[in-house]
């Protein structure tokens, strides 16, 4: 494990990284629901869903990450390993400069490695979660177009991190019309909070 994720645990342990996070799921989930952890990253918010008694989809591209997730997450979790697209195609992942050594480190000469690209019900298979966190480092207003939609359709309660610092896209409210309730972030990166 590399330095950098033993600070991070610590921090996590200590219940100073993301408490608005986890006090969403604890609100949120209960035995038996399905959570969905779109860039789960090395699992944290995945540990807390699994704490309450959910089932977890956890959907990470960076193969660093995947390798720590699969490491260290119990073999209830389904691990995905991909990132999730408005449409089934493959996708380039590039670490951003600086974060080698706590993210991607298995990049090609251009500093990129392409990654399967699925749709989140294609990934689902026919069921529906109870909650869907979104963690895509700024990839979010690519996604949310087509996903925030149908997940107001099927009644799913979203969070999103929002990114604005690595893609300055707009994130527009009539992409959030099907739900009931919209929290809006106070500062410009921040989590949307959207319920059915």
């Amino acid at each position: 494990m590399s330095t950098y994720w033993e600070a991070f645990w610590r921090e996590w342990r200590d219940g100073r990284w993301e408490p608005d996070t986890k006090a969403l799921l604890e609100e949120i989930l209960s035995p038996g629901d399905l959570f969905v952890d779109v860039g789960a990253w090395i699992g944290p918010v995945t540990l807390w869903a699994l704490e309450l008694g959910a089932n977890v989809v956890a959907i990470e591209p960076d193969p660093v990450a995947v390798a720590e997730l699969r490491r260290t997450m119990p073999d209830s979790v389904e691990i995905h390993e991909c990132a999730v697209t408005p449409e089934a195609r493959p996708v380039r992942l590039s670490a951003r400069r600086g974060e080698l050594g706590n993210s991607m480190t298995h990049v090609t000469a251009d500093g990129a490695v392409e990654i399967e690209g699925r749709e989140l019900f294609e990934i689902l298979d026919g069921r529906i979660p109870k909650l869907v966190t979104i963690d895509i480092e700024g990839y979010e207003a690519e996604l949310l177009p087509k996903l925030a939609p149908e997940l107001a359709a099927a009644g799913v309660t979203l969070q999103v991190a929002l990114h604005p610092h690595v893609n300055p896209a707009p994130i527009r409210k009539d992409w959030f019309e099907g739900f009931t309730d919209v929290a809006w972030p106070e500062r410009p990166r921040g989590n949307l909070v959207a319920r059915p």
